[in-house]
């Protein structure tokens, strides 16, 4: 489980969410084009030019189908005293699993839709949350989201999903504690696809707050394959969570005990993590909505920052050397 601890009378936290990274990349990609030492000869920008990769070819997605949903009552499958986490197990047959990995595994390695962070990797669809349009998403997220709407799942959603991020686990593989961010409504369906993990819920304090009210864990959830978790109000906009960066995890006692015996597991238990992959799905705010939102300070821990900071950097860098290839190719 994750819990603060006092360090030196004091725990600096350092806030992150996406709308503070992409502002972060687009900043180091205004500056780094600025700069004289990141222009490249004209030689070597015909030569960056001439090896740029060929667009990404069209991906072909397999057949896929989901079988007629049935309606899912959310408070009868409320989890936790935080009041808005809802768990609902085996939400997808066998069979769908391997069909929703099909459709994840058609991208192939390689292809731009894949982006490789320091601890995992992702696929995003449904756009740039901070930008004003909306990207379609792929026919089977599409289904996927009719389904989720069928079955109940978003009926509390203010408006209909259009956002899907797809993570990537390998054993070992996790993320540090943090919040979503402004840029989503406060409403969250995951799916867990390949192992089953543990989820874990902690109050997101203000430094005025750390040392004075409880840090520790909130909730832990046993997220196993092929269910659903629902989170919403309190629990979106008040608390981090996190999946840790484990082979294996033990069972902690703050598994509520319904929960336990839905999942069939006990404290102590060890969870084996085998390959993960996840769908958050979200609904992003209507751009009017959007206007003038800073960051409401999701909170990274440092390590994760760090993964942010390094993807951040490498995009700049990337942009950057094109940025002067085009420039002195076209000079």
């Amino acid at each position: 489980m994750v819990r603060a601890r006092p360090c030196a009378g004091a725990i600096k936290i350092l806030a992150m969410d996406f709308a503070a990274l992409e502002k972060a990349e687009r900043e180091q990609m205004r500056a780094a084009s600025l700069s004289p030492a990141t222009r490249l000869p004209a030689a070597s920008a015909t030569a960056l030019l001439a090896a740029a990769p060929a667009p990404a070819p069209p991906i072909a997605w397999p057949a896929f189908g989901l079988a007629p949903r049935h309606p899912v009552r959310l408070d009868m499958h409320r989890v936790g005293s935080l009041g808005s986490v809802y768990y609902v197990p085996n939400w997808l047959s066998a069979a769908e699993e391997a069909d929703m990995l099909r459709q994840v595994y058609a991208v192939p390695d390689g292809h731009p839709r894949w982006e490789q962070l320091r601890a995992r990797r992702l696929q995003m669809w449904g756009g740039d949350p901070s930008a004003v349009e909306r990207e379609p998403l792929p026919p089977w997220l599409d289904a996927m989201v009719r389904a989720l709407a069928e079955s109940g799942l978003t009926a509390k959603h203010p408006t209909p999903p259009d956002h899907c991020l797809i993570n990537e686990y390998e054993p070992g593989q996790g993320i540090l504690p943090h919040r979503d961010g402004p840029l989503y409504q406060p409403y969250v369906v995951t799916l867990s696809l390949g192992s089953d993990a543990l989820l874990t819920f902690s109050p997101h304090l203000q430094p005025s707050e750390i040392g004075v009210l409880d840090a520790s864990d909130t909730l832990q959830l046993v997220l196993q394959r092929r269910s659903a978790v629902v989170f919403c109000e309190d629990a979106y906009e008040t608390h981090l969570h996190t999946i840790a960066a484990a082979h294996h995890e033990i069972v902690g006692d703050r598994v509520p005990e319904d929960h336990a015996g839905k999942v069939g597991v006990q404290v102590g238990d060890t969870i084996t993590r085998s390959t993960r992959v996840s769908l958050t799905i979200r609904s992003v705010r209507p751009a009017q909505a959007r206007a003038g939102l800073g960051s409401s300070k999701p909170c990274a821990a440092g390590a994760e920052s760090m993964e942010m900071a390094a993807a951040a950097a490498a995009a700049a860098a990337a942009a950057a050397a094109a940025a002067a290839a085009a420039e002195s190719h076209s000079a």
